[in-house]
């Protein structure tokens, strides 16, 4: 178990970078957005977190897979990333993990979504971190 979801985020964040993959499937109750960005040459705009957070706000006409920083009710965050060189002369991979509780999207479909994403409450997942809730 891990300490904090911060520590979760970035656990997830080393699975992924190595290959700029999905990374091993988690069993984490947690609500999780990953943005993967790749490039040969070391950018600092493509690891902003302004290019991280446009990546993960997606438009309305896709309102099931609209990203988990969205939610109302999420109360804590804890969020990560990981620059790695995936071969010693190969691209880069920028892996950018947060995780959420509560997380938002679930019990969701194409008419309740604007419900959901605005609610005070969600059933989904634990109502706070393994930390505890403050």
């Amino acid at each position: 178990m891990v300490d904090s979801l911060a520590e979760a985020a970035a656990k997830r964040a080393n699975d992924i970078a190595p290959t700029c993959g999905s990374g091993s499937a988690t069993m984490d109750p947690w609500g999780e957005n990953v943005g993967r960005t790749s490039f040969g040459v070391y950018d600092e705009a493509l690891v902003s977190p302004d290019y991280v957070f446009d990546g993960w706000d997606n438009p309305e006409d896709h309102p099931l897979t609209f990203r988990q920083i969205m939610w109302r009710p999420t109360r804590y965050v804890g969020c990560a990333s990981n620059i790695t060189q995936m071969d010693s002369d190969g691209p880069f991979c920028h892996v950018a993990v947060c995780y959420y509780a509560r997380p938002g999207n679930c019990n969701v479909n194409n008419e309740t979504w604007l419900n959901e994403t605005l609610a005070d409450y969600s059933k989904c997942g634990p109502p706070c971190p393994d930390e505890g809730c403050y």
